[in-house]
Parts: structure tokens; sequence; C-alpha cells
């Protein structure tokens, strides 16, 4: 196949490389963009160069001999790869501003691959700070899945140790089922590398926070089931309808295929606090007491209004749910790979 020469670069015009890159990904299909730059550069900045470039590879054993190499790199997206060349080359004014968490995560990415975590950092983070203060799910249209683990990547890649646990946190919370996001379908290009260990220790939590959320709700429903009044009547039986009823729908998802996989933490949450059941948990017990009788304190004026007898209980419940399960922490990761 023929390839046209769409851009070339001269980062640096004594260069002794020419980096050949695909564009097919910005929709060039066929064409390059060749980038003249310094071998001693990119080893400096890049230990992966730097054994590609030194030693007994086939690209050292020619640029060596020849004085000179020409590099394809046809999976590196191109955009992402000039922009980092331009820090690499100290080309500061041709850096942008702001990137878009598209354009960061295939930054990143290569920063990852090549290994450039000490000549990007100070760039990176406020790239990464940038998007934040927008919103990584304001562009494109991308699900909540492939969302999540972009987020991980990039905050794993960069060591943002709040925003990585924000980022699995809510992974944890939203992510289905484990086969609903293949790390090898994102778009080309660009590919995720997450170390194994961090996507099974996710989907780990994920499964088992499903089976605290379910068993937390079949507790309550036994104790309400079996137990004495706790408060009255009316609250007691709307708790334990609200409850039943839950309890029901829960039994009908479990009885499909893969039950778990059509949920999410957050679902489940969602079907239990924020769905009008005949109750609703976060406001039942204050809806308890202002539906109460109005009593005379003593011999004054003074009025007040029965406590809800179940308000421990639900408000007990209701947190727990809201707290859910814990993120992974960076540093305990960090340890576990080395």
């Amino acid at each position: 196949m023929v390839r046209i020469i769409l851009e070339e670069h001269k980062l640096d015009p004594n260069g002794d490389i020419i980096l050949v890159l695909d564009q097919s990904s910005d929709g060039n299909a066929g064409k390059t963009h060749n980038v003249q730059v310094s071998s001693k550069h990119l080893m400096l900045a890049s230990p992966v160069f730097q054994t590609m470039l030194a030693g007994s590879f086939k690209e050292g054993t020619i640029l060596r001999s020849a004085g000179s190499l020409i590099l394809p790199l046809p999976e590196d997206d191109s955009k992402a790869l000039t922009i980092l060349l331009n820090i690499i080359h100290g080309r500061i004014k041709q850096l942008p501003a702001t990137l878009t968490a598209d354009r960061l995560t295939k930054v990143v990415i290569l920063i990852h691959k090549y290994q450039f975590q000490n000549v990007t950092g100070i760039l990176t983070d406020t790239w990464f700070e940038r998007v934040a203060s927008t919103s990584w799910k304001q562009e494109d249209d991308f699900d909540i899945e492939e969302f999540s683990w972009r987020k991980i990547f990039v905050t794993w890649v960069l060591k943002r140790s709040e925003e990585f646990k924000d980022a699995t946190r809510e992974a944890i919370r939203e992510l289905r089922a484990k086969d609903e996001f293949d790390q090898s379908e994102y778009a080309e290009p660009a590919k995720l590398h997450l170390p194994q260990s961090i996507t099974d220790d996710i989907f780990d939590r994920r499964q088992k926070a499903l089976t605290y959320a379910l068993a937390l709700i079949e507790r309550l429903h036994t104790n309400y089931t079996h137990s004495v009044f706790k408060c009255g009547p009316g609250c007691d039986t709307l708790l334990l309808g609200a409850l039943s009823r839950i309890q029901m729908e829960i039994a009908r998802i479990e009885e499909s295929p893969a039950p778990l996989s059509e949920w999410s933490y957050n679902s489940i949450v969602h079907m239990v606090l924020d769905k009008q059941w005949s109750i609703n948990f976060r406001t039942h017990c204050r809806d308890c007491e202002m539906n109460s009788p109005v009593k005379r304190v003593g011999g004054g004026n003074a009025r007040s209004r029965k406590l809800c007898g179940n308000r421990s209980t639900v408000e007990g419940f209701v947190a727990a749910l809201d707290e859910g399960p814990d993120p992974l922490e960076l540093e305990a990761v960090s340890t576990s790979l080395v």
C-alpha cells in the first residue's frame, strides 16, 4: 500500500530519526505524519527508547551503522505522540493549553508505553486538572463503563491518589457485568493497559458490594417480618410493605440467566432509596413524626411530636447503602505491583 506523507515536522532539523506516524485514526487512511527528532532526546526522556536505540535491537544497530533511522510507529496516536515529542524537544510554545479527556487519555497511554513520566509530570497534572474542572462526562458519547476505565487508567499512570480513589469508587458502584467492557476494544489505536490485578480487584469489590447490599436488604426485611412493632402498626407496616415489594423485585431479577450482571451497586441503591415504593426511605421517619399527634409538654405551651421508633434502624440502613464499598488506594496498588 502506498502511503502519502500528509505532514512533516522538524522538531530537530539536525535530528537523526524520522518517526513515521499513522494518520488513519484522524480519518486520513493511508497517510502519514513524519516527524524529525533527536535520538538523544528520545533516549534521555524514555527508558524504552534508550533500550531500543542504544541496545542490540535492530533499530539501534541501523542507527549506529547508518547514522540515521526511519522508525514507523503505526500503533501510536499521531496527535498524542506529537504533543509528547514537543515536550521532549523543549517546544513548549507548541503545546495546547488544554486537552479533552479523550486526547489526554491517548497522551497518557503513550506516557505509560514509553515511560515518559519524568519529563511530563507538571504539564500532565495541569491538563488533568483542567479536564477535571470541566467534566469527563460532557464530551463524546461514551458510556459510564468506558468513562470509568479511562479515568482509572489516567489517574493510575499520573499517580493522582485522590482522583484514583474517586475513579475506582465510581467504577465499583457503576460497573455491571465484567464482559460488558473489554479493555482491548478501546477505540483504535489507543489501548488501555491496566494491570490485571487492578481490574480483578475492582470487579471483585463490585461483586462483594452487590452481595452486601442484597444481604442488607434481606436482613432488614427479615427483621420486620419476625419482630414486634418498633414504632407503631402504621409505620412498621409501611416499612414491611416496601421491603417486601423490593424483595419481590430482587427475586424477579435473580431468576434471570445472569442476575447480578444486570445490576450495578448504584442501581440497587437507586431502586431502594430513590424509587417511590409505599414509602421513601430517606424521608419516612420524618414523615412519620410529622404525622404523629402533637402533645403538650409539661404545663406550658410547649408541644412535641412522638419520635419515630424506626429512626435509628432506617437511618442506619440508608447510611450503609449510601456509603457503599471501599475504593482502591493508589499507594496499596503501587506497592502490590512492585
